[in-house]
């Protein structure tokens, strides 16, 4: 069998090779832009609930600065001015301080024994002065305590005492408990006996 090619007329043409080429690269495109579509996709799905948060936010946001606007406008009326002022002092005050008595108290809850200061079980003086009184005994005198010891010094005391480094003799040594007007934490009084 003899084919009769002329070139010149009918040119010849290697299609399996070129779709085999060309088909290919026409492939990875296909899949690499259904990739990037889907990331699209999954982009635009994200920012809608991004958006839907940054909403959320706004609204909280703008509530917060309602409520305080009107907070303002309370402090700022002539009968609560003094108070604004005190405030505003206080608050100054407590910023400009490097020593944080939150952390300190925070501190304070770690170091000491559980239910050491549970205020259910709190006797305030005056009950204390009762049950003596019940007793038979006769209240002469209460006064409060308090560390008179640099606080960081009293949570060191505190620390060492929780890990079993002193004894509490030695913790209260080193905080230095002295007397004081208040007597809503801390406090110590004596009582005579009734005389027959």
């Amino acid at each position: 069998m003899r084919l009769d090619i002329n070139l010149a007329t009918h040119r010849y043409e290697d299609a399996g090779r070129f779709w085999l080429r060309w088909g290919a690269g026409l492939g990875i495109l296909a899949i690499a832009t259904l990739a990037l579509v889907a990331i699209t996709i999954s982009g635009l799905y994200d920012a809608r609930i991004d958006h839907k948060k940054i909403a959320e936010l706004q609204a909280k946001i703008a509530e917060r600065d309602h409520e305080r606007a009107s907070a303002e406008a309370m402090l700022n009326r002539s009968e609560n001015r003094s108070m604004r002022d005190k405030s505003q002092y206080l608050n100054e005050l407590i910023a400009r301080k490097a020593f944080s008595w939150t952390k300190a108290f925070e501190d304070l809850e770690k170091v000491m024994p559980p239910r050491l200061h549970d205020w259910n079980m709190f006797i305030r003086p005056a009950e204390l002065e009762r049950m003596l009184e019940q007793h038979g005994l006769q209240p002469a005198g209460v006064t409060g305590l308090k560390p008179r010891a640099n606080p960081l010094r009293v949570l060191r005391a505190l620390r060492r005492r929780k890990r079993g480094l002193l004894s509490y003799a030695e913790a209260v040594e080193r905080m230095d408990l002295g007397e004081s007007s208040d007597v809503s934490i801390s406090y110590i009084g004596y009582a005579r006996k009734f005389k027959p």
